[in-house]
């Protein structure tokens, strides 16, 4: 079944992006190229589950970023050491980008702890 093969498809690639999030370099071509498809085929993926490439790695970046910062182990790191960590390149950006996903600052989410 071919939806079901697109599924596949689109899983094998989520799972290869989540430990790669690290990595600012990280892009849809260099993704699609490890997979043998084109770029556009990776974006048809994620735009048939009704995001982007683009999204799906900020998310998986800004949750990274939570876990980090709600995690008692990690109290000691500098948030922007944390945000550096999960490949965010500019510390305003990760500001801007956690607050408009979580409604808090970084500062405020590692205070709910």
């Amino acid at each position: 079944d071919n939806a079901v093969a697109v599924s596949n498809r689109l899983d094998l690639i989520k799972q290869h992006i989540d430990p790669h999030l690290p990595d600012r370099s990280l892009s849809v071509e260099g993704i699609a190229r490890h997979h043998k498809v084109t770029a556009r085929t990776v974006q048809k993926l994620f735009e048939a589950e009704g995001t982007t490439f683009s999204e799906h790695v900020l998310e998986r970046r800004l949750n990274a970023a939570w876990d980090r910062l709600r995690a008692q182990d990690g109290r000691a790191d500098k948030i922007s050491d944390i945000a550096y960590e999960v490949g965010f390149g500019d510390l305003s950006y990760f500001n801007r980008a956690f607050r408009r996903r979580f409604g808090m600052t970084p500062r405020q989410a590692r205070l709910q702890t």
